[in-house]
């Protein structure tokens, strides 16, 4: 019950926050019921149960039972493929010991996906002692590897005392004038600036990164200096900007022309389509559609939700039209400061793994979307231009990723296609409007041309002489490139001659041989192809089954050994 709810408010099962408070609550009851002998998924069996009991008065549930059922068995599935495992790893390992090791704990949890309240459970049912010092040790250590490794790690502190609030102007404009309150150099706050560094400035038009939307770029320069922005973070309310100087230097308290780059633009339209994405999402497939996180940068959107199942192609369509009817709508987009509490009153959505201040940036556009939100963007949905999904992929349990395009960019992904249907309707030398006729004929004539192959014998320049024994004519060969097919038009030319005997072998090697044993009619009378595969198969792994004059199979062995086998044939018939 407790799992249902939580999923039905749109959190799912994962390794961190809640959505790891979830996975121990699940993976605590699945081991109760390995205990009781449950080798499969049994808990979602039980949603079904609790939306009759439930469901009128908790209307959620109905909606999200398919999902709630879906990530649940996903969740038993990976979890009972590794349990089995990991207590088969623990009971050898208290075979030797009596007592769970700090490193035992941790590979259970690392490797197999015990919490380790799972772990201290065991222990306590079997009466023995959990290292829990060795356990947050391997912890600590792994933790620091991670943050060694993640270059998204946390930016360094840096010696920003004493200096006052940057003031961000860039909602507005792309363009101050501001003065330098610091500069900074390999982590030392110093006076003078000549090669690369971070600058602080009392305001600034360049949008530090945050909220998925990457910091800006663009240029500071006055008389004398030239300074390239490369990007632009924040530490508390301080705007960290990371330069290289050009030419020139710069020093404390001197004035600089700021100028951020064009692809603002791009960015700008890229989160605006974010938040009409995020709408759409909702409005298609529900509620508990919750943004897990978010990329926005000129060249594209990138946006992960939770869903337990891919989206399909008519969904991503839906979401993708109805995207592109509120930006023809022209809806204008507007920010409003206010209070938390005002701003979840009026339905804005916030994330809540975010920590917010008392008062908060409200974006709204028309009547159509309205969240949290400190980035940047366009004044009205018309200036997005166009909108694209060109991706719809899972990044992890319960969480889907979207990548799109807007705008210029989306024109570009379109005319790239338009080239690409250019070339193609070129090679095959029609319009682009006749193309699909064109493939459809392709497909047919192709098609029948391999019927055409398929039923049509090779035609081989072989020669097969008969073997005068008595008054029986032996005609053996074996075509290494020959089918059963082939074999087969050659035997049925060869029956026709009076007193045949007919042994056909294809294929080499030591595969599959295909073969045919075939008697002239009359001569079936004295001799069959029967009595010749009984006689055959006491040297040859060979089967086959037909009539007394005509038998077909496959033999398995080496050339050789079919060759020596034909002799018997001719003892028969000597």
């Amino acid at each position: 019950r407790s799992s249902a709810f939580i999923m039905a408010s749109g959190i799912y099962p994962g390794n961190e926050g809640r959505a790891y408070v979830l996975r121990r609550i699940i993976r605590r009851a699945l081991r109760y019921a390995y205990q009781c002998g449950q080798k499969t998924p049994i808990m979602y069996r039980f949603v079904s149960d609790l939306v009759d009991n439930l469901g009128e008065a908790y209307p959620i549930l109905q909606s999200e039972q398919l999902n709630i059922e879906s990530a649940l068995k996903k969740e038993e599935e990976k979890f009972y493929q590794t349990l089995e495992q990991g207590m088969n790893l623990l009971d050898s390992a208290l075979k030797e010991e009596d007592k769970i090791s700090g490193d035992l704990a941790f590979k259970l949890y690392d490797t197999y996906g015990f919490p380790i309240d799972i772990a201290e459970d065991i222990a306590n049912e079997r009466n023995i002692s959990i290292d829990m010092d060795g356990y947050m040790a391997n912890m600590d250590r792994q933790r620091q590897r991670s943050k060694a490794a993640s270059k998204f790690s946390a930016q360094q502190a840096l010696p920003l005392e004493k200096i006052s609030e940057t003031v961000f102007i860039g909602a507005v404009t792309l363009e101050s004038s501001s003065r330098v309150l610091a500069l900074i150099e390999d982590g030392k706050r110093v006076d003078t600036l000549s090669s690369s560094g971070l600058v602080v400035l009392d305001t600034t038009p360049f949008y530090p990164e945050g909220g998925g939307q990457v910091g800006d770029i663009g240029v500071m320069f006055n008389a004398s200096t030239k300074i390239d922005v490369l990007d632009t973070q924040k530490q508390g309310d301080i705007v960290v900007h990371h330069v290289q100087i050009a030419s020139g230097h710069i020093t404390l308290d001197d004035s600089v022309e700021c100028q951020v780059d064009s692809k603002r633009l791009a960015i700008k339209r890229h989160h605006s389509a974010t938040h009409l994405l995020h709408a759409a999402l909702r409005k298609v497939l529900g509620p508990s559609v919750e943004q897990k996180g978010s990329l926005v940068d000129e060249m594209r959107l990138r946006f992960d939700f939770a869903c337990t199942s891919p989206l399909s192609i008519q969904d991503q369509e839906t979401v993708e039209k109805l995207v592109n009817e509120h930006i023809y709508a022209a809806l204008p987009v507007t920010a409003e400061e206010m209070s938390m509490e005002e701003a979840i009153d009026q339905g804005a959505i916030a994330l809540f793994n975010d920590k917010y201040q008392e008062q908060v940036r409200v974006l709204t556009m028309g009547h159509f979307s309205k969240e949290l939100c400190g980035g940047t963007h366009v004044g009205n949905t018309q200036d997005i231009g166009l909108f694209k999904i060109i991706s719809e992929t899972g990044v992890a349990s319960g969480v889907r990723r979207i990548e799109a395009v807007a705008g210029d960019k989306a024109l570009d992904w379109y005319e790239s296609k338009w080239q690409l249907l250019k070339d193609v309707s070129d090679k095959l030398r029609t319009l682009p409007k006749d193309l699909d006729k064109k493939i459809d004929q392709l497909l047919k004539d192709n098609k029948a041309l391999k019927i055409q192959a398929n039923s049509k014998p090779k035609q081989v320049d072989l020669t097969v002489e008969a073997l005068q024994y008595g008054h029986y004519k032996l005609y053996y060969a074996h075509q290494s490139d020959w089918s059963g097919k082939d074999l087969m038009a050659l035997a049925d030319q060869l029956k026709q001659i009076e007193n045949a005997i007919i042994c056909l072998f294809g294929g080499e090697g030591e595969v599959s041989h295909p073969y045919i044993i075939a008697i002239h009619k009359q001569t079936s009378i004295a001799i069959s192809a029967k009595k010749i595969l009984s006689a055959l198969q006491t040297t040859l792994d060979i089967k086959g089954g037909g009539r007394d004059d005509l038998i077909r199979g496959a033999c398995h062995g080496k050339v050789n050994d079919i060759v020596n086998a034909v002799d018997l044939i001719k003892e028969m018939i000597s």
